[in-house]
């Protein structure tokens, strides 16, 4: 198993022929120009092709001593059905952080006088070494082609689904087989809204249906658990079952962050896993062998930290604790007013937890047949899944992402992010991650 962050590309549309390329991001809603500042990346270029000329190759000058650069082309393509385009691969071995003016600069150095304007659009095929662009314009015009639907769950197991993107293939309308659907799974503190905010309408964007489910015990209606304080991890699989069963002409991709990811293993490793599934991604997944170990090697190596995750988590200061909220689940790129917001939610759904005296002879490390059942998994209809971890988890340390992903036996990815992958300034750096890894699945 490898463990890898990664890779940067930024992709850029050229809207005439031309050797002088202009590189800035324009925001629709404003106007106004955007400069992102890039790291040790690879930036892909697609520009289109001149009529009855072609760009064979130029030689970009060193940005610093003894890194050099270059450009060439590929044959062109027709992308979409919709135009032939000439794909210009660049790259640029960055020592410094460096601007897009500076490499806009670097380009017209090295190109002939005909100019052109390179904007880039807001659907990049993937950022992950690139600071953020202000996503408030892209999100507002993705939540206005793609709204969240509030609908009720036919299976009777939850008391609504957040639902958006192409319809179910239950109500038709599909001339080849539809695409699988994102099953959003949340974790602990939070709610199936921790995905409405970015990762539903960005996939939905990509025509990819995405469900997000409320798990039992949080804020949105459970009559007989609201005299409890404890769910256990057999109800959770109950109810999440029942709710697969109930649909089973639609193909599902489980997508799990934090304890999300534990509902999702004890889901698939039962002795009847849901034929339904066909993949799996775990994000910041709680490992099969619990937080238990975790909570030891954070002992060892940082006793504050350690000490912040017991005051917030176990204490839950995370719902009256800006500052202790901000380090354990976000980062600076969180708006105080997100910040607020989230906390207020994690206050309300965080009433009702998962018994832990319960679930720790029950996690899928203390079954010795899991590995087995795995195994058969993947021999059967289950496709490899995605195990995605951030570098700057505060609550998932890297040997808890590889022990996910030694079981499920896959690739494990490390995205810059902090523990709430798909909130943030950065959540895309997860988004394009899982959207490439989905494409790939078939």
């Amino acid at each position: 198993m490898r463990c890898f962050a990664s890779s940067c590309w930024l992709i850029v549309l050229g809207r005439a022929v031309a050797y002088n390329f202009h590189l800035s991001g324009i925001n629709p809603e404003n106007g106004e120009k955007s400069i992102f500042d890039l790291y040790s990346a690879t930036v892909k270029l697609v520009v289109d092709k001149p009529t009855g000329s072609a760009i064979t190759s130029v030689i970009v000058d060193d940005i610093d001593a003894g890194a050099g650069a270059s450009i060439q082309t590929q044959t062109p393509q027709l992308v979409g059905g919709l135009r032939t385009q000439s794909r210009l691969n660049l790259s640029v071995p960055f020592h410094e952080p460096s601007t897009v003016s500076e490499l806009s600069a670097l380009l017209s150095r090295s190109s002939s006088n005909t100019d052109v304007d390179v904007v880039l659009p807001p659907d990049p095929k993937l950022w992950s070494r690139a600071l953020s662009p202000s996503f408030s314009s892209l999100k507002s015009t993705l939540l206005l082609d793609h709204p969240i639907r509030r609908q009720p769950d036919p299976s009777g197991s939850y008391p609504y689904v957040l639902a958006s993107g192409p319809p179910p293939p239950s109500e038709g309308g599909y001339a080849e087989p539809p695409p699988p659907t994102l099953l959003f799974i949340h974790g602990s503190f939070h709610s199936p809204d921790c995905y409405a905010d970015n990762f539903m309408p960005f996939f939905s964007s990509h025509s990819i249906p995405c469900t997000a489910i409320p798990l039992r015990g949080i804020r949105s209606g459970y009559p007989s658990v609201t005299s409890t304080t404890k769910v256990t991890i057999d109800e959770h699989v109950s109810d999440l079952s029942k709710f697969l069963s109930s649909s089973p002409s639609t193909k599902f991709i489980l997508v799990s962050h934090s304890f999300g990811g534990i509902l999702a293993m004890k889901t698939l490793l039962q002795e009847s896993p849901p034929p339904n599934v066909v993949s799996a991604c775990f994000m910041c997944s709680v490992p099969p062998s619990g937080n238990g170990p975790m909570t030891k090697r954070f002992l060892k190596r940082d006793l504050g930290l350690s000490y912040k995750i017991t005051k917030g988590l176990a204490f839950k200061r995370v719902t009256k604790d800006p500052s202790l909220c901000r380090e354990l689940f976000f980062d600076n790129t969180l708006p105080d007013a997100d910040l607020t917001r989230w906390m207020k939610g994690f206050e309300e759904d965080s009433k009702t937890t998962i018994d832990l005296l319960d679930l720790n002879p029950k996690l899928p490390s203390r079954d010795d047949s899991s590995k087995f059942k795995v195994k058969q998994l993947l021999n059967n209809n289950l496709k490899t899944p995605l195990c995605l971890g951030a570098t700057e988890d505060k609550i998932v340390d890297r040997e808890g992402v590889e022990e996910t992903g030694d079981l499920w036996d896959c690739e494990t990815v490390l995205v810059e992010s902090s523990h709430d992958v798909m909130l943030g300034g950065r959540w895309e750096n997860a988004a394009y991650v899982l959207l490439e890894w989905y494409r790939n699945l078939e």
